[in-house]
């Protein structure tokens, strides 16, 4: 078994942490996550995910700013889902 050291610890549970407290960022994860495995089963391409994953990230940081909510930022995010 390989130890980790503190840093890689505290880093983890720091990251954690900010997931179970802040919804806009939990929110953000899940997607990331549904879209990445979209991306490892076949049904989206690496191109389609690059540009899905660049615009999530700039309406994530929109949203931590405050320009726009948590309800248009998970709208748009439920918009992107492929059936």
């Amino acid at each position: 078994m390989k130890i980790k050291p503190c840093n890689e610890i505290g880093a983890s549970r720091i990251c954690t942490a900010k997931l179970q407290t802040d919804p806009i960022l939990k929110v953000y994860k899940k997607a990331y996550s549904r879209m990445d495995s979209q991306k490892c089963w076949g049904s989206i391409d690496q191109k389609e995910f690059n540009d899905w994953s660049w615009q999530a990230i700039e309406k994530r940081d929109r949203c931590l700013a405050g320009e726009i909510s948590l309800d248009e930022f998970q709208e748009w995010l439920d918009k992107t889902k492929k059936r």
